[in-house]
């Protein structure tokens, strides 16, 4: 992944669904990662909170993220949503992402449990290394 600084304003972009929401619309998600690149972001990042990662099983989430990085082209920084509430799901999420290209992860904190800081260090430097 990327170790440069990531800078400027990124997209959490939504994940769009056909019309009657049985499954995502890839081709209208590369429109929206084309459609946000020429209005000038200088980052995408795909399964963030609105991007209905709770939602979506684990062949779309590997569809999404190839969609966007293959759409991005390069042209601007992809960071992918990595979020879980276990740990290990993090991890193996993480590793996916970057096996598929990703320059970074966006991780957030657990949200279904209430976990300790010294809980969350764990979480994160687990992920980290």
């Amino acid at each position: 992944m990327a170790r440069e600084p990531f800078r400027g304003t990124y997209t959490v972009l939504i994940t769009p669904f056909t019309a009657d929401g049985a499954e995502v619309d890839y081709k209208a998600l590369e429109r929206l990662v084309e459609y946000q690149i020429t209005e000038g972001v200088k980052g995408l990042i795909p399964l963030g909170s609105t991007g209905e990662f709770l939602s979506v099983s684990r062949e779309e989430r590997q569809g999404i993220v190839e969609t966007v990085i293959r759409a991005a082209r390069g042209r601007v920084p992809v960071l992918i949503g990595t979020g879980a509430e276990d740990t290990r799901e993090v991890v193996a999420l993480s590793r996916e992402a970057e096996a598929q290209g990703a320059d970074g992860v966006m991780i957030i904190p657990p949200f279904y449990s209430v976990p300790t800081e010294d809980e969350l260090f764990h979480h994160y430097k687990t992920v980290a290394d």
